[in-house]
């Protein structure tokens, strides 16, 4: 249980630096614009990040499949 709460902070943690990530480049580059640019550039930023991060989790768990630990543990046999 401990882990898995410890899972929902991290993935809590990734998404609010997501947000901040989108809302400092809304800032910085679209400071002048109107209200509503902002909100659209700042959704569009956010959900690319997002997209990003789901990209980066699907390939770091393809590589710690089991299938390589099982060729791995066959050598050592």
């Amino acid at each position: 249980m401990a882990s898995n709460t410890k899972r929902e902070l991290l993935t809590g943690a990734h998404y609010l630096l997501i947000g901040f990530i989108a809302l400092c480049a809304v800032f910085r580059w679209f400071g002048s614009r109107p209200l509503m640019l902002q909100l659209l550039a700042w959704s569009a930023i956010a959900v690319t990040l997002s997209l990003l991060r789901f990209i980066i989790l699907f390939f770091s768990d393809w590589m710690r499949r089991d299938q390589w630990q099982t060729i791995q543990r066959r050598y050592w046999k």
